[in-house]
């Protein structure tokens, strides 16, 4: 592809920063398991309180680069989505306006929608992956780019469902640390 925009090297930025939202997601997932087990540890409140604290505005820019970047992968990278990337970006972009919403009015009930949509995205992006190593079990149309066709790769294993799953599991990481009931 003769283009101006270096669509390789920032799809493989995506890529690192999929691998990096991971790191994040474990980390946050372990504050979420080590305040509901020890709620009297003083490191660990101090951390949730000060990620809750910006929890807002990390989930409006995680769901806008997700969107951003599905976006750039289709309209710039000339990427067509399957039928399972379409259900994806259904349950991504409405992410965008609702967090944006939620931080102008400071609500935390934000993290209940992203929750469930987060979580339905999430298994959307977990069964696009397993057909991508499994195509006899695609169901995806004839009229588009078949589900199980891999038409971006780097390191060997994140693709555009991997990277999918992993804002997606970055959000409920989110959600589940921002629903986390504070105790007295």
């Amino acid at each position: 592809m003769d283009s101006v925009i270096p669509f390789e090297s920032i799809a493989t930025l995506f890529a690192f920063g999929a691998l990096i939202l991971n790191i994040f997601s474990i980390f946050i997932l372990g504050i979420f398991i080590a305040g509901s087990i020890s709620s009297k540890n003083s490191r660990i409140k101090k951390i949730r309180m000060i990620l809750k604290s910006y929890s807002l505005y990390v989930g409006f820019f995680a769901a806008l680069g997700a969107t951003a970047g599905s976006l750039f992968m289709s309209e710039l990278g000339g990427l067509e989505p399957c039928t399972l990337c379409w259900y994806q970006r259904i349950f991504m972009y409405p992410q965008v306006f609702i967090f944006l919403l939620a931080a102008y009015y400071k609500d935390m009930k934000v993290f209940l929608y992203s929750l469930f949509l987060s979580s339905i995205g999430l298994i959307l992006a977990l069964w696009h992956i397993f057909i991508e190593y499994h195509p006899e079990f695609e169901t995806c149309s004839e009229n588009s780019v078949a589900c199980s066709t891999i038409q971006f790769e780097a390191f060997g294993f994140v693709t555009i469902p991997f990277m999918s799953a992993s804002i997606f599991l970055f959000l409920v990481a989110l959600a589940l640390l921002g629903l986390q009931k504070s105790s007295k």
